[in-house]
């Protein structure tokens, strides 16, 4: 789990979080994830979350590409919500981030031996219809 200020700043990182980023804390406190992401699409997409975040919606994200951070897994489910702390005026995000890189991985296996069994299938049909 994490914090960020609205401006996307981390201001508290859990122990999980930073063994998931692969960061120290004193390296990842103060650092803002818009500026971690290399791609132009990517920026763009932390920006739409950012924009949902502001207008005070939740944020759900499951199977999120974490390749152009170069930190961490591949793939992470991302949840992110905005909170008020009791006796603060603004509001922060408090985000909550799981390596789903393994699932993603056994998911695209799955369909992977799906279509060669599927594959298998046809060509078992083809050589019935052939030698009728």
């Amino acid at each position: 789990m994490e914090v960020r200020e609205r401006n996307s700043t981390v201001v508290y990182a859990d122990d999980a979080c930073l063994e998931l980023t692969t960061f120290r804390r004193e390296e990842w406190i103060g650092t803002v994830l818009l500026d971690l992401n290399r791609s132009e699409d990517s920026h763009e997409f932390l920006l739409s979350i950012q924009a949902a975040l502001l207008r005070g919606e939740s944020v759900s994200v499951p199977k999120m590409d974490w390749t152009d951070f170069d930190v961490g897994p591949s793939f992470v489910d991302v949840r992110a919500f905005a909170v008020q702390p009791p006796g603060e005026t603004r509001r922060r995000w408090v985000t909550f981030v799981r390596d789903v890189t393994s699932v993603v991985d056994l998911e695209r296996e799955v369909a992977r031996s799906e279509r060669i069994d599927s594959l298998g299938k046809l060509a078992g049909g083809v050589a019935h219809d052939f030698n009728n």
